[in-house]
């Protein structure tokens, strides 16, 4: 069912641009979760697949992750130091952008419910406009 905006009611317009920005703000915590689980699982992953396969030298690129990460190595030991590691940087991350998104949602949803409610205000007291014949000018020239 479709609801119609009036413009003229400021209250019902403020419940709808709450409506809208709620709908739209991302929950922080579960964003932050899933990105520091995939970093972290990709990091997991990727070690121990190396790690079976073997090898005179095991991964030296992967190797260069313990000049970033404290502790990790291309070991499963290593892969579990990395995993909690990727894990805290990915929820930080996670947890910084959407927390930045939803900035910017309540930013925008502010601006909007002011100019909404000025252009109510324009409109209430706004000079009346009559599209009656009598009330129309007189053509030039």
């Amino acid at each position: 069912m479709e609801q119609k905006l009036n413009l003229a009611d400021d209250q019902e317009f403020e419940l709808d641009v709450d409506a809208i920005s709620e709908f739209l703000r991302l929950n922080s915590a579960v964003i932050g979760i899933v990105l520091g689980l995939m970093g972290g699982l990709a990091v997991f992953l990727a070690t121990n697949l190396l790690v079976i396969k073997g090898g005179p030298v095991v991964g030296p690129h992967m190797a260069l992750l313990g000049q970033f990460l404290i502790g990790y190595e291309v070991t499963f030991r290593g892969s579990i130091i990395g995993f909690f590691e990727m894990f805290g940087c990915g929820f930080l991350l996670g947890f910084f952008l959407a927390w930045s998104y939803n900035l910017m949602v309540d930013f925008r949803a502010r601006r909007a419910a002011r100019e909404a409610e000025k252009r109510a205000k324009a409109i209430a007291y706004g000079p009346r406009v009559s599209l009656r014949a009598t009330d129309a000018r007189p053509p030039v020239g």
